[in-house]
């Protein structure tokens, strides 16, 4: 199975050219203080599960974004909402990755990925008014 996500192309003032130095150091920076957590929290135990657990997933999702890799986030999302917000009944942790999720797409915006208005806008704003109605 290949993998594409090294050698991504993207677009930056008209010229294409391959994941950047600076995501590469990021992504370097955040595996290696993966693993330094992972160590430590082994050899001195200094977390309990659940900050252990918080702590390294957010780092995983944290390079899915710098990634861009859309489509696995908005999966993982809707895994953690099933298997945190409503097993566990943390009503929040999945919110809080949605927020960051929008956020990253908000700013990772260029002439590859513009944002344009939604044919049928009032369709959307009929299903977000349908949606709307169950969450209160």
């Amino acid at each position: 199975m290949k993998s594409s996500v090294w050698s991504k192309q993207t677009a930056k003032d008209g010229i294409w050219f391959t994941n950047s130095a600076s995501q590469i150091f990021i992504i370097v920076t955040v595996l290696i203080a993966l693993v330094v957590g992972i160590l430590a929290d082994v050899v001195l135990g200094l977390f309990g599960l659940y900050a252990s657990v918080l702590i390294i997933s957010s780092m995983i999702i944290a390079l899915i974004f710098i990634l861009r890799q859309d489509e696995l986030a908005a999966v993982l999302i809707l895994a953690v909402h099933l298997n945190v917000d409503w097993y566990l009944g943390f009503r929040l942790i999945s919110l809080a990755m949605t927020v960051a999720f929008l956020c990253s797409c908000y700013i990772g915006r260029s002439s590859m990925r513009p944002w344009v208005r939604p044919r049928s806008l009032w369709l959307w704003l009929l299903f977000l008014g349908l949606a709307i109605i169950p969450a209160i």
